[in-house]
């Protein structure tokens, strides 16, 4: 080995450790004391130092980053910072007068090693035949979500167009309950192919028509819950058997060229252009529709189904048929506008530069989603920031002061650990699992490679044999606990944080087997990082600032209140205000269903003398209130002119709102004597169980709300809707003065209406469901 002394005879070196002994000697400086090279530090660098890591630790998690962005991030600043604050270490500066300082540094090997490691991985995801890329997934995603759309309207028709009721409704409502998790999938894959292709070239042209042929497959979503509320609300009674006997043929034919048509598509959109030739079928398969559409009208007219409840759930269905038929032939127009320009209208020769799916256009558009202060600043998103800021800055200046027991004075590992362990951004539990994975986690890893690398103490250091053993260890290390990481629902976060800690400690020098300090370090170290995750969840407990069922209650009367304006509004008429609460809902409710499950009782800690949370209560009223919102955006569909490519869902609040253009299907409703029934009944049911509903989720709820609850047959009775009836004879009266509609059902005014009366009965029918759970859980 070489003598650690040997540079002292290296040229220059003796006189560069002279003159720096000669600058540290002061007449006032005493044995032990530490000299800074700046007379300022003293007296205020250390505050200075504390302020700039504690703000930029704040804008790193006040920001809407990525979470590998923050942790990574973090972990580094805490890493240089402490260094940087360490009288033994300070500002690092290479040795050798014969490069630059710098490339010596260990900033610079960090740096390099970074980005190699980002090259490597990235190199990775392009071995043939394994496929780990985003891109590679995108088009088995858009025929695997095309395959459930059309399996589930070719069963919902077979079954709706049998004689009696079965088991195959079930099938086909665990069908559709499934579809939401295949287009987040596939949202996933098309958010994360925009880095690996920056929507250039073929495979960015790729995925920009494939994430328009999703986003309009993804528009009738409400249309596919409607579907099972019509499949499972089906009773094959009254005309049911005479009405499909006769529209049967045309709805299969529709049926069968819409999909046809979706395959189309899909197809078109898998190679990232139109051409001619794509066009020409496209055109010709959209004529097919709409003839099938045609049929289809006149087949209905010729069945004349009148204006009343007993063929409503038939209408219901075949409407939202149409709707799906047209959505698809309103996609394939705008493609064939598009020849030779991808579906997002972009050239591809200027798509670099140009339009927000272009880089610029991404790079601003991801710096506003980062730092615009009305995403920074909403309540939740700061609670979590302050909740990590708190914790990582504790941990830091504990690291800074603390010596003794297992602390080392100046030791990042605390902080730099908690900057790894984020908490999650939108959580409102102490996560004692996640807590207790966190602690098993970083505990294997720093423990399993001290046991792994103790067989090296055996070899020599500089053997060929031993380097080869340490190499395989590492490889078999990583590959196990990487496969658990991807395999396993319940060890995947724990077998990731042993993967990530676990590394350095297999890297141990050889120098380093022999000595007790290793031994010794590493059990201080596991000492700190339980400390730091310890602290990390009573912070947590102390800044809850109220229970996670709190937040679930102020949820479900968001949630209630905005269905009950919306249905109010439905039936005013005011369509700008149901679009409104309709946007208010699907918020409300998109966050109760985030909420709900971490109510559940086994994330609890302890129960205490709360009443107990009831999941399945919850589960099941959230699908009613699904359902709830689904019918008011069918009574929009139905009311609302129909716009061309347009999203039938309500539209994100952050975009510019389409002007409502009424038809005067609701105004027509509003005139009619026997509306008013109809009003009283379902606004009562709709007060009573956003006042109820809330209450009875809360750990203490107030009895005296819950005895507002009707009694099982008053709620059975309203449950009927009994202004219905009254309601279809009026409309059936005034649907012989309406224009025949000569091209799509969609179209149709006596469909139209039939279909929001219908909507009217389902939302009395699924508000009395609700009820009747509230009533068998208050009498528990």
């Amino acid at each position: 080995t070489v003598d650690p002394w040997a540079h002292w005879f290296a040229e220059g070196w003796q006189k560069r450790v002279t003159d720096k002994f000669e600058s540290l000697f002061s007449p006032d400086c005493q044995e032990g004391e530490i000299v800074y090279k700046d007379p300022h530090y003293a007296s205020y660098g250390q505050v200075l130092c504390f302020i700039d890591f504690a703000f930029v630790v704040f804008l790193y998690l006040i920001s809407k980053s990525a979470r590998n962005t923050m942790l990574f991030g973090l972990s580094w600043h805490v890493y240089w910072m402490m260094n940087f604050m360490n009288p033994s270490l300070g500002v690092e500066r290479g040795s050798d007068s014969t490069m630059p300082q710098w490339v010596l540094t260990e900033y610079f090997v960090v740096e390099v090693t970074s980005v190699l490691g980002g090259l490597i991985a990235i190199t990775a995801t392009c071995i043939p035949r394994v496929r780990l890329r985003n891109i590679d997934f995108l088009a088995d995603d858009m025929n695997t979500f095309t395959l459930s759309i059309t399996d589930i309207w070719e069963g919902a028709v077979t079954y709706l167009c049998g004689q009696q009721r079965s088991a195959k409704r079930f099938q086909l409502e665990i069908a559709i309950d499934s579809l939401s998790g295949t287009m987040a999938e596939s949202q996933a894959h098309i958010d994360g192919a925009w880095w690996e292709t920056f929507n250039l070239g073929s495979c960015g042209r790729t995925r920009r028509m494939l994430r328009h042929f999703e986003a309009c497959a993804t528009d009738f979503k409400d249309n596919i819950c409607i579907v099972k509320d019509c499949v499972l609300s089906e009773t094959f009674n009254g005309q049911h058997n005479e009405f499909i006997h006769v529209i049967q043929g045309a709805t299969y034919d529709l049926l069968r060229e819409t999909q046809a048509l979706m395959w189309i598509l899909a197809a078109a959109c898998n190679d990232g252009m139109i051409d001619s030739e794509e066009k020409a079928r496209i055109e010709v398969s959209a004529s097919s529709v709409r003839a099938a559409q045609a049929e289809l009208l006149a087949t209905f007219q010729a069945a004349a189904p009148p204006v009343s409840s007993d063929l409503a759930e038939e209408q219901l269905f075949l409407f939202a048929l149409s709707v799906w038929s047209r959505k698809m032939t309103d996609f394939a127009d705008d493609l064939c506008k598009r020849e030779g320009v991808d579906c997002a209208g972009v050239d591809p020769d200027t798509s670099f530069m140009c339009g927000n799916e272009s880089i610029f256009g991404a790079v601003w558009q991801s710096c506003i989603d980062t730092w615009h202060p009305r995403r920074c600043f909403m309540p939740d998103h700061m609670l979590f920031a302050f909740r990590n800021w708190l914790a990582i800055c504790s941990c830091f200046l504990i690291g800074y002061y603390a010596n003794g027991a297992f602390f080392d004075q100046y030791s990042y590992t605390m902080a730099m650990t908690l900057s790894l362990l984020i908490l999650k951004d939108g959580s409102h539990i102490v996560e004692y699992d996640k807590s207790t994975k966190r602690l098993l986690g970083v505990t294997l890893g720093k423990s399993l490679p001290i046991v792994i690398v103790s067989v090296l103490a055996f070899l020599p250091c500089l053997s060929t044999f031993r380097m080869v053993v340490q190499a395989f260890l590492i490889w078999g290390y990583v590959t196990v606990f990487t496969f658990v990481y991807f395999d396993s629902d319940v060890w995947s976060y724990v077998a990731n944080l042993v993967t990530g800690f676990g590394i350095g400690g297999l890297m141990e020098p050889c120098s380093g087997l022999d000595n007790d300090k290793v031994f010794v370090g590493k059990y201080k170290e596991l000492g700190s990082v339980t400390v730091a995750i310890f602290i990390q969840g009573i912070l947590q407990a102390i800044l809850k600032r109220r229970s996670v069922r709190d937040f679930l209650v102020v949820s479900l009367k968001g949630l209630t209140c905005a269905l009950e304006e919306g249905f109010e509004a439905a039936l005013t008429p005011d369509i700008a205000r149901m679009q409104a609460a309709m946007d208010e809902a699907a918020r409300t409710l998109k966050a109760a269903k985030e909420i709900a499950p971490e109510c559940d009782p086994k994330m609890q800690l302890y129960r205490g003398g709360t009443q107990p949370f009831d999941v399945e209560l919850c589960n099941s009223i959230l699908k009613d209130m699904e359902i709830l919102l689904a019918q008011l955006n069918m009574i929009a569909v139905a009311a609302k002119d129909w716009v061309p490519y347009a999203e039938v869902a309500a539209a994100s609040s952050e975009e510019e709102p389409m002007p409502e253009i009424s038809v005067g299907i609701l105004e027509l409703m509003h005139s009619r004597s026997s509306i008013q029934e109809i009003r009283h009944e379902l606004l009562e049911s709709l007060r009573l169980v956003a006042e109820v509903l809330p209450e009875m989720f809360k750990e203490a709820p107030d009895r005296a709300k819950l005895i507002q609850l009707r009694r099982p047959e008053d709620v059975r009775t309203a449950m009927q809707l009994e202004g219905a009836e009254a309601l279809y004879q009026e409309l059936a009266a005034a649907s012989r003065h309406f224009p025949k509609e000569e091209k799509e059902l969609t179209n149709d005014l006596r469909v139209r209406v039939t279909i929001v009366v219908r909507a009217f009965q389902s939302a009395a029918y699924h508000l009395g469901r609700i009820e009747e759970s509230c009533i068998k859980h208050a009498r528990k």
